[in-house]
């Protein structure tokens, strides 16, 4: 039995992991300016 599919597997894990890594960081990014803004906002009503 060769382990050819079983590493296209892996490396098919591995992207998928990275990809959920990428879009949970741009997420938290969103979430940081979101709460700049509306930092920004509070102190503009101030």
């Amino acid at each position: 039995m060769r382990s050819g599919r079983r590493r296209r597997e892996v490396e098919a894990e591995r992207k998928r992991e990275m990809e959920a890594e990428r879009k949970r960081e741009m997420e938290a990014e969103r979430k940081r300016e979101m709460e700049a803004e509306r930092k920004r906002e509070m102190d503009a009503e101030r």
